[in-house]
């Protein structure tokens, strides 16, 4: 049988009072029991006293109030919650950007590959490489200053083809004026095709099979046909 413990001593700055401390630590249904219980077997020739029983209601006003607070905090809690749910939903079929690697190419038309210059660059090649790392394509985009870039890969092959849809990866090779390499960051822009719950967070299923916590997510956009 469970049994709640009970502080031996309930003053409240006198024999008859209940600490804050005490109601906090009882909770509200036995500091009412307990409350009852004092007021039917107190000592007629020195009664609880009106200021002594109204520093008690005060203290489970206090703690009732408290209570109340939890549970409008859970519920705002779980309002949130259902909203960021919905907001993710929402994503299904948009692009979004995120820090990585992967490039998806569809049965025809370009593919958008976006990445930062931490540095000025003399040299800037950009490679394309399929599922076993061999390198499919190789562009040479030039000269290129710090800061965000995109490049266009056609969807061609080094022997012209056209390259089957799916996903690849592309590495881009800076190098500065003086032969050193140049930092770079690559971002994949990917369709969101699923939105899976049950994790700490979220997580995005992509078109190409790779997922995504929903905190990756750097951008979202609509769908679109690369610049040329």
């Amino acid at each position: 049988m469970n049994v709640t413990p009970v502080p031996e001593r309930l003053t409240a700055g006198n024999e008859h009072g209940l600490t804050a401390e005490n109601v906090q630590a009882l909770g509200r249904e036995v500091f009412l029991r307990l409350l009852v219980t004092q007021l039917q077997s107190q000592d007629p020739t020195n009664p609880v006293t009106n200021e002594d029983f109204i520093v008690q209601l005060a203290q489970f006003t206090t703690l009732e109030q408290a209570n109340n607070t939890n549970d409008l905090l859970a519920s705002l809690v779980e309002q949130n919650d259902r909203r960021t749910q919905l907001d993710l939903v929402k994503l299904i079929g948009h692009d979004v950007v995120a820090e990585g690697d992967v490039v998806s190419l569809g049965e025809s038309g370009p593919a958008r590959l976006t990445y930062v210059l931490g540095g000025e660059a003399r040299t800037v090649e950009i490679r394309i490489l399929d599922t076993n790392g061999t390198v499919r394509q190789s562009l040479d985009v030039g000269p290129q200053g710090a800061g965000s870039h995109d490049a266009v890969w056609d969807g061609n092959v080094i022997d012209g083809d056209r390259a089957p849809a799916g996903s690849y990866r592309f590495q881009v090779i800076a190098t500065d004026s003086g032969g050193g390499a140049v930092p770079v960051t690559t971002f994949l822009r990917d369709t969101v095709k699923n939105v899976l719950w049950g994790h700490e967070t979220p997580v995005l299923t992509l078109a190409s099979g790779k997922t995504l916590s929903s905190s990756d997510i750097i951008s979202v956009e609509r769908n679109h046909t690369p610049r040329e």
